[in-house]
């Protein structure tokens, strides 16, 4: 018969006095994959972050998502392949997800008990995350963190450790790319967090990286823009390493459209990194030409889109824009929920930007340059175009959401 040894002994007895406590945190988000260590060709830098949904010293005292307020100091220690303190800048934007915590029916075991048997209770909450890189107009993607606390306690028996074993999943069932799950049992009075807290913060910055990185292999980044242009020799020598310029023109003289034919070399077939990294140099060669016919143009305020682009036995064909839009205003009704954003357009291109909002909508509603005061537009929403009009001049567009 196996014996327990003094020391044994005094553990279930301090264990059973002084209560119980099983803790489960959960982090969950939209991208990413297993929690790692990510690398970037570039470098970046935090510069601000803008709370939503709730002031970031209610969110202090309440223990929740900004418990750690986020820093670059912060990221750069988490993922030192991504973050610096002289890399490419961009801006956060974080809004709180509303909160689940069904009620906890195992209060009328725990009572009937006299404390004996598990008390257990769930509730996760979250966060919309709006990343925008500075300097590039076409950079900016979205991401949800969610966070699940579960906890079970008992005052008199080590009952909650037979509780939430495993990892968890999200409370409405969804499954997640990222899914953390760290677990800690204590004393009821051990009010130890720090567990809690760099799994968060680890996980929040693993999710950054990923998006910064993704965005990377998009096209979408492409350093800041105070930085030396590359000319267009260089932009058509990235892309004769693969492919064979057969013609690349301005579209029937008309300044900001463009069409492009190119034949991948050796007869190979285009992959999908090649088709990004193949759009990103045309954007650049594209926004640099219409740049150097037109340098009055305002640099941060142009988009260049591709409306046409298409592979087929290994030619690449297209058409591509280059759209100058300014969003002069936005209103928002939340109640109605309905808006009316003003857009400034370039001369001669009303035709096009009236199809690119009705493909983006979205895109341009939160447009970096105001979505930053657009705080009334629910973070995570479908658009719907319902309306235009134009002078010419101005576009006014008018949207609901759902």
């Amino acid at each position: 018969m196996k014996r327990f040894s003094p020391s044994g002994i005094l553990a279930i007895i301090l264990l059973c006095s002084a209560g119980c406590m099983h803790k489960r945190y959960s982090v969950f988000g939209t991208i990413g994959g297993e929690m790692q260590k990510v690398a970037t060709r570039n470098r970046y830098m935090l510069v601000g972050v803008k709370y939503e949904g709730g002031s970031a010293s209610a969110d202090v005292a309440q223990g929740n998502l900004q418990s750690q307020l986020l820093t670059n100091e912060t990221l750069k220690n988490l993922q030192t392949e991504v973050f610096s303190d002289d890399g490419i800048r961009f801006m956060l934007r974080s809004t709180r997800l509303p909160r689940v915590e069904p009620f906890p029916w195992t209060i009328f075991t725990y009572m009937c008990s006299c404390g004996v048997l598990p008390l257990c209770g769930s509730s996760e909450w979250g966060e919309h995350l709006v990343i925008d890189v500075l300097d590039n107009p076409d950079a900016r993607t979205t991401l949800d963190m969610h966070v699940r606390n579960d906890t079970s306690l008992s005052l008199w028996s080590p009952t909650p450790l037979l509780c939430y074993l495993g990892d968890a999943t999200p409370l409405d069932g969804s499954e997640m790319p990222l899914s953390v799950s760290r677990h800690s049992v204590s004393f009821i009075n051990d009010a130890s967090s720090s567990m809690h807290v760099n799994t968060y913060e680890g996980a929040r910055a693993y999710l950054l990286a990923v998006a910064l990185k993704n965005m990377e292999d998009d096209g979408l980044i492409d350093g800041p823009r105070n930085r030396k242009v590359k000319n267009h020799a260089t932009h058509s020598n990235n892309i004769d390493k693969k492919f064979e310029i057969v013609a690349f023109r301005k579209d029937d003289n008309c300044e900001h459209r463009y069409v492009f034919t190119l034949r991948c070399r050796n007869k190979a077939s285009v992959s999908l990194k090649d088709s990004r990294e193949l759009k990103k140099s045309l954007r650049s060669m594209i926004r640099e030409d219409y740049l150097a016919s037109f340098p009055d143009a305002n640099a941060d305020s142009l988009i260049v889109d591709f409306p046409e682009f298409s592979i087929r036995d290994g030619l690449v064909s297209g058409q591509s824009v280059v759209l100058s839009l300014s969003v002069e205003s936005l209103r928002y009704d939340s109640s109605m929920r309905r808006g009316t954003m003003r857009v400034r357009i370039g001369e001669n291109q009303l035709a096009d930007v009236r199809e690119y909002a009705r493909r983006n909508i979205e895109s341009l509603v939160r447009d970096k340059n105001i979505a930053l005061d657009a705080s009334d537009i629910p973070p995570v929403t479908t658009f719907y175009l319902l309306d235009e009009k134009s002078d010419g001049y101005v576009l006014e567009i008018t949207f609901k959401t759902e």
